[in-house]
């Protein structure tokens, strides 16, 4: 390879190089793209697992706080109770009850507490609301080609009258 010839095939050779890295170079923007992996059951989803059992102990910890202030109240109503053997109807016990600091203390504590625990539900039940909308979205993705399913679908249980008289 002398000359003209071998000069255009080495120009071939280094030319057929260069497209092919090109080309390797700058797939990745032109549709070649890896399909983002989605739930398309958020029970499968070790990550939604984790948000519940944290949503769970933040409304125990929210309910035993009511809880424990409750029985506090219960205490005291039994106190006041005792105080006076003759018995008191509801009325008086109130206006006892009312004239006591600690009573006053405690019922604010319980209101406020028992609006935080009302939150902390409203807020895990958003949780739950949006993650079963981003199912619905990435069952949708699935379905259209844009995302591939990390898990297997659920399987839906039809329960025809045909179907249960098979099992007996």
């Amino acid at each position: 390879m002398s000359g003209w010839n071998g000069f255009l095939k080495g120009c071939w050779w280094c030319c057929t190089v260069g497209v092919l890295w090109c080309g390797l170079l700058f797939s990745g923007g032109c549709g070649c793209r890896k399909k983002p992996e989605v739930y398309t059951y958020r029970a499968n989803d070790p990550a939604y697992f984790e948000e519940l059992m944290q949503e769970r102990q933040k409304q125990v910890k929210a309910e035993r706080a009511w809880w424990e202030t409750s029985m506090q109240m219960t205490q005291l109503v039994e106190l006041v109770r005792e105080a006076y053997p003759q018995g008191l109807d509801e009325d008086a016990l109130l206006e006892v009850l009312a004239a006591n600091e600690e009573w006053t203390r405690l019922a604010a504590l319980e209101q406020e507490q028992k609006e935080f625990a009302q939150k902390v539900r409203d807020g895990s039940y958003a949780l739950v609301q949006a993650r079963m909308m981003e199912e619905q979205q990435a069952l949708a993705a699935v379905k259209a080609g844009k995302a591939k399913a990390l898990d297997s679908p659920r399987e839906m249980i039809v329960r025809t009258p045909e179907a249960l008289r098979k099992k007996e």
